[in-house]
């Protein structure tokens, strides 16, 4: 077995378990060296994880959750090496009629997301986007979902007791989807939000975060936002639409549309020298209908740049986030 779990060319592997499933022996040995006695055991265990379920989030998308389980699956290899990984499976179920409030310039229903970190961690927890469907096609249908995160490699195993594993969605993301678990330490950057849009009636009210870790000898930058758009009243949006300029496409709709507001992630160093420049695009729309009056409520966001720091003219020090008009982020 290489270092990445994989096995190598040539080499036999079995798992040997005891009573149940949740204790395993993985022994193998590679025929080539056989003469040298080269051999390879690994103990392999498998816990469950509580999985924490985010109805608040999950019931205005449409989505409730059935039997959401997580399990700690951890390889002790020869010379004390821990390989471990976190599997999440589970059932959800879509129902057009409870997603009253839609944001989406999409046909798809709000993606449903399952979350990793270190309990009672300050780092950024990772995504992973388990389910993906047309509304339509969700509908029809209880979903069944199995997602499996990255593994990680260490001295030390984490026990269950020290996961967070939380299933939860969003009406818009914008983020890197690549369940991990995030590094134990992190150094936090400040991290200043400009609002820069020009738009009365479109409130972004927004917190954002940005850290360096450092994975396998890598520097890594991640800003994370997530907030809330809140609408004005209908009257205002209009008023809004009148006065900005909106794409033709968007003039000729039935019922007009009002796109939400993006963003542009700078990092700088601690003399301002820029290092790095980011747009996101979060991709929604407000519809705004005279006869039955606006949304009840704003779109939730998450959105989130990362980014390999090796590259950098300099040491990042602070990062600027600016609230843009969706049509000014399309013109970057």
């Amino acid at each position: 077995m290489d270092s990445s779990g994989r096995d190598r060319p040539g080499e036999v592997a079995v798992f040997v378990c005891g009573p149940g499933v949740d204790h395993c022996y993985r022994s193998g040995l590679d025929p080539g060296r056989a003469g040298e006695g080269r051999s390879i055991v690994a103990e392999k265990t498998i816990e469950s994880v509580r999985v924490e379920v985010d109805e608040a989030a999950l019931a205005p998308l449409g989505w409730t959750a059935q039997d959401v389980r997580a399990r700690l699956v951890t390889e002790t290899r020869s010379g004390g090496m821990v390989v471990q990984q976190v599997a999440v499976a589970g059932t959800v179920r879509f129902r057009t009629e409870d997603w009253a409030d839609r944001f989406s310039e999409t046909r798809f229903a709000p993606h449903v997301l399952v979350a990793l970190n270190r309990r009672g961690a300050t780092s950024l927890p990772s995504f992973g986007k388990v389910v993906a469907e047309r509304a339509e096609v969700a509908a029809k249908r209880p979903i069944r979902f199995t997602e499996t995160s990255h593994s990680w490699i260490g001295p030390a195993r984490v026990t269950p007791e020290q996961l967070e594993v939380r299933l939860t969605g969003y009406d818009l993301d914008s983020i890197q989807h690549s369940l991990s678990l995030p590094a134990d330490q992190a150094t936090a950057l400040p991290v200043t939000v400009l609002d820069e849009s020009t738009w009365p009636s479109l409130q972004v009210k927004a917190q954002a975060t940005a850290e360096i870790t450092r994975p396998d000898d890598r520097e890594l930058v991640q800003v994370r936002v997530e907030g809330i758009v809140e609408p004005g009243p209908v009257e205002q949006l209009l008023a809004d639409r009148e006065t900005h300029p909106v794409p033709l496409l968007d003039r000729l709709l039935d019922v007009p549309q009002v796109a939400v507001p993006g963003f542009v992630v700078e990092v700088a160093d601690d003399s301002d020298f820029l290092l790095a420049k980011q747009t996101i695009k979060i991709g929604g729309a407000i519809t705004v209908d005279e006869a039955t009056g606006g949304p009840r409520r704003g779109p939730r966001f998450v959105a989130d740049f990362r980014t390999n720091s090796a590259s950098y003219a300099g040491t990042p020090a602070q990062v600027t986030l600016r609230i843009l008009d969706a049509a000014e982020v399309r013109s970057i």
